[in-house]
């Protein structure tokens, strides 16, 4: 990071598109994380309507 910062103009577009890319990752994980909790939340309504025909 020290090497990119030291140089300038292209160096800094490259610090840039890595944090474009940082950012793409997170949104990536967010999203992986709400598909996560909504297959809970089908798994635990499912369970519970079981439960409930017994």
């Amino acid at each position: 990071m020290i090497m990119m910062m030291r140089g300038r103009g292209k160096k800094v577009m490259m610090m840039s598109n890595i944090v474009m890319m940082m950012m793409m990752m997170m949104m990536m994980m967010m999203m992986m994380m709400m598909m996560m909790m909504m297959m809970m939340m089908m798994m635990m309504t499912m369970i519970d309507e079981d439960d409930n025909d017994d």
